[in-house]
């Protein structure tokens, strides 16, 4: 979807943030995780993203990505970020833009998923 949006083919290279303080705990057969900075350099050196939530034992995806809209809309640097949601399995994500107040919504119903 990314790399749709820049106009390029899609990368084989995806970096995790050196410094990024990432939460995980293991709980009903769901790795969950909190905090999770990847970049994306083949797309741009700039895009880097959050993301949260949950990737099942079975391949089950319950995950909120964060990618800053400066780098999709080309708009000020005061530009609110865009959300995606990803859900399906590993095989079939399921990826839809949502709004910031549904993923505020989303982080507030998972809040208390990891300590």
């Amino acid at each position: 979807v990314l790399a749709e949006l820049y106009g390029k083919e899609p990368g084989n290279v995806v970096r995790i943030a050196k410094d990024a303080n990432v939460q995980f705990e293991m709980r009903e057969g769901n790795l969950f995780h909190r905090g999770f900075e990847i970049g994306f350099p083949d797309i741009s050196a700039e895009l880097v993203g959050r993301s949260q939530g949950s990737v099942g034992l079975d391949g089950s995806l319950d995950l909120l990505l964060e990618i800053p809209s400066i780098l999709i809309n080309q708009e000020s640097e005061t530009s609110k970020p865009v959300w995606f949601k990803i859900t399906g399995s590993v095989d079939f994500p399921q990826i839809v833009e949502i709004s910031g107040r549904q993923a505020q919504q989303v982080m507030e119903g998972t809040s208390n998923d990891l300590p």
